[in-house]
């Protein structure tokens, strides 16, 4: 019975140059070397470039700029007909939002103009103090008149204290020129030990500042708020050590509490973006300021009034998930006038997306936008898919659910820190973009009128759950988009991805598996969706027996439509068994059952033992014919049969004009030989593997001495033989026998068999 089983780069010494749009440039070297460099620069014009050639542009941008190395930028401002944007630069690599440990750093403001196109800018390395710039605003001497910029930082002071020389940065605030080369006032403020200015608003009377410092005493912060004149000397300043005998005078920016953002409200009064919520706070007469209220979940790094006279804030919030990685998702908060969450939105993810970083998602600036809804940026690990960290910009609606967003970046990590809406309602972003081995201020326009999703769609067979080590095939052509799409890429949630469309994957462990399908349309946006998966160990589907007892199953194939062939033997007497070839559908169901003998020339068995796959379509069988020798004992020869996809026997299998759609060979006709094999060799012939019965001396009787000796036969596409060899054990009683084969790349064929 047969059975079948479907089983940076400067420092503050060396030559100062001047170049267009450009105050000063600082190159450290010899002074043996300068002559030489001003020649190499006036003739060659090889003097390095702050803006980078041919820097990455999104699909979704008319314009990119990337801009000094070892820079990064914290803030811009729409100035009338320009941008101005504010950040740091150092002669080291660094973390673009924490300064470096040594003092080579300074602040760095750009102007330019609509198009994107830089037209002044200028780095303040020529200060006797190292500083950086967080803000900047325009500053104006009548309601439609930019009189200069201002900017709010740090600036690092020297100081003596009980023996000790200290240099530590204070808060920093400067006005320059509009073409950016004239310090028109600076003055910091503070005290010993660290203070910077996030924040800088102007008012009717003057500038206000936002900001942290630190008494020494303490590890972390505490708020701290400045109010200068016109000219940047102080009205009052306030900060959340202060006390009296009563104690903490302005406790709710006390210990903990940073103030990252700054806006005047419509009544005159503060809105300030904390790491300790949003918090309002009034104006009163005999006091610089009262708190109001103190709202929100998380830490805001940005807020501002809106049309409606309540307020919206971006920043940050730690999700702890029991079982799983703490986070920090991208934090939307809308508050009504008296400061009452109208609603709160969370962007980020439960896991890391493909090519992420991490879960750190952080929100850094936030604007209501001319349609009534929102835009804001920051910076996404989960989902960046160009490498490390990318600049998040996300649109909302009013009511603050998603209607797009674009994932930036370059290879390495990039930063997105602030944006405004441009006049036509585009939007410019500033952050930082790792271009060429450094991080470098990065500025970029993305254009106007907003941007369709994709929508990814997937589908797969066979259906779940399947078989490990099954072929799964995976069809993403369903998935749509107003464009073509342009990328395709699938995480099979076993560690292992893929490219493409209509890619195959195999499972090689029993488990359920998080498919995920992410498409990239022609702008840059990328979506992705899920679906889970099952993969199950090899069990028994169905289990079919064919003919009876005495009949054989030996080999089998898949038929390339999804059955089977099956070669074997079939008993039609006591002794008698034919050479057997049939064909089952998927399911095991037979198609077309097939017997052969040998004619006059088979006298009792025959056996088929082996089947494969035809180059010209069918198949070919392989096995043995019974015959009988000229002394009267039973012997067999090699027999091969060329079967139709139909299961009849090919009677044009070769061109020697014989109608046959059989072979066999033998060593002699008082031998003895077998087929245990059959493969298709790769000039469309095929190799056969077996053994022939050598050296004995006829009569047969039971005392005669013989060996057998392992035979390959190679035959052309019509079974005509090629050629053939037989290789020997040894000596008589030796028996070597091949009951597989395979050929090899270099032209070759390995045998496996036995030997005794």
């Amino acid at each position: 019975m047969v059975y079948l089983i479907k089983s940076k780069f400067l420092s503050m010494m060396g030559v100062i140059m001047d170049f267009p749009g450009r105050n000063r440039l600082r190159f450290p070297m010899s002074p043996v070397l300068i002559s030489m460099f001003v020649a190499g620069c006036l003739f060659f014009l090889s003097c390095p470039s702050v803006l980078a050639a041919d820097p990455p542009v999104p699909p979704s941008a008319e314009w990119s700029q990337v801009f000094l190395d070892h820079a990064a930028a914290y803030s811009v401002a729409l100035a009338g007909s320009h941008y101005v944007v504010a950040g740091g630069q150092s002669s080291v690599l660094w973390d673009p939002y924490h300064p470096p440990e040594g003092l080579d750093y300074w602040a760095a403001v750009a102007k330019l103009d609509l198009s994107g196109n830089v037209v002044d800018w200028e780095t303040f390395d020529d200060e006797p103090d190292h500083n950086i710039a967080y803000s900047v605003i325009p500053s104006y001497s009548g309601p439609d008149t930019i009189d200069g910029y201002v900017v709010t930082g740090s600036r690092h002071v020297a100081f003596e204290e009980d023996g000790h020389n200290y240099y530590t940065p204070y808060v920093w605030l400067m006005k320059v020129t509009t073409n950016l080369d004239t310090i028109l006032w600076q003055n910091t403020f503070g005290e010993p030990f660290f203070h910077f200015g996030n924040s800088v608003i102007q008012d009717d009377t003057g500038f206000v500042i936002g900001g942290q410092k630190n008494i020494g005493t303490l590890s972390t912060y505490a708020g701290y708020m400045i109010r200068t004149d016109n000219s940047g000397n102080l009205d009052w300043e306030i900060d959340g050590y202060m006390f009296d005998g009563g104690g903490i005078l302005y406790p709710w920016i006390g210990h903990g509490t940073e103030i990252h953002s700054i806006k005047e409200t419509s009544t005159g009064d503060y809105i300030l973006g904390t790491t300790s919520g949003i918090i309002k706070v009034n104006v009163v007469s005999g006091s610089p300021l009262t708190h109001a209220w103190t709202a929100g979940d998380g830490s805001y790094s940005s807020v501002q009034q809106t049309a409606d006279g309540g307020y919206i804030g971006v920043g940050s919030k730690l999700v702890e998930v029991a079982g799983a990685d703490d986070r920090y998702d991208v934090v939307l908060t809308k508050l009504d006038a008296g400061g009452a969450v109208t609603w709160s939105r969370t962007f980020g993810r439960l896991t890391v997306g493909l090519g992420g970083a991490g879960l750190g998602d952080r929100g850094r600036d936030v604007i209501q936008t001319s349609d009534g809804g929102y835009a804001l940026v920051g910076t996404t690990q989960s989902y960046a898919w160009h490498g490390g960290s990318d600049m998040w910009l996300i649109k909302t609606d009013s009511g603050g659910i998603m209607q797009w967003d674009l994932v930036l970046g370059n290879e390495g990590d990039d930063y997105g820190r602030a944006l405004v809406e441009a006049p036509d309602g585009g939007f410019v972003l500033v952050g930082s973009m790792t271009w060429e081995g450094s991080m470098r201020m990065w500025m970029l326009k993305i254009r106007p009128g907003g941007f369709i999703p994709p929508t990814p769609s997937f589908t797969y067979t066979p259906d779940s759950p399947f078989f490990v080590e099954e072929t799964v095939h995976f069809n993403a052509t369903g998935s749509t988009d107003d464009n073509p799409l342009d990328v395709y890429d699938w995480d099979f949630g076993d560690d292992q991805t893929g490219s493409g469309s209509t890619p195959d994957h195999t499972y090689i462990r029993p488990d359920t598996y998080t498919v995920t399908l992410y498409v990239t349309d022609d702008d840059g946006v990328r979506r992705e969706t899920s679906q889970d998966l099952t993969a199950v160990a090899l069990a028994v589907q169905w289990k079919r027996s064919y003919g009876d007892s005495g009949d054989y199953g030996w080999d089998i194939v898949t038929s390339g439509d999804g059955g089977f062939v099956i070669a074997g033997q079939w008993k039609w007497t006591s002794t008698n068994q034919d050479f057997w070839v049939f064909k089952t559908d998927g399911q095991g169901n037979v198609i077309w059952d097939s017997k052969f003998n040998a004619g006059t020339y088979s006298y009792y068995r025959s056996g088929a033992l082996a089947v494969t796959r035809a180059h010209n379509g069918g198949y070919v069988a392989a096995g043995y014919r019974e015959k009988m020798d000229a002394y009267g004992a039973k012997t067999f020869d090699v027999w091969i049969v060329k079967v139709n996809d139909d299961g009849t026997m090919d009677m044009d299998w070769d061109d020697d004009g014989t109608p046959e759609g059989y072979k066999y060979f033998f060593t002699g006709p008082d031998k003895t030989e077998q087929a245990y094999d059959i493969e298709p060799t790769g000039d469309d012939g095929y190799i056969i593997a077996g053994y022939a019965i050598r050296e004995y001396d006829p009569p047969w009787t039971e005392d005669t001495h013989y060996r057998n000796d392992m035979w390959l036969i190679k035959t052309d596409i019509g079974g005509v033989l090629d050629w053939d060899e037989t290789y020997s054990p040894g000596d008589l009683n030796d028996h070597l026998q091949g009951y597989g084969v395979a050929p090899t790349a270099d032209n070759g064929f390995v045998v496996t068999g036995n030997f005794s």
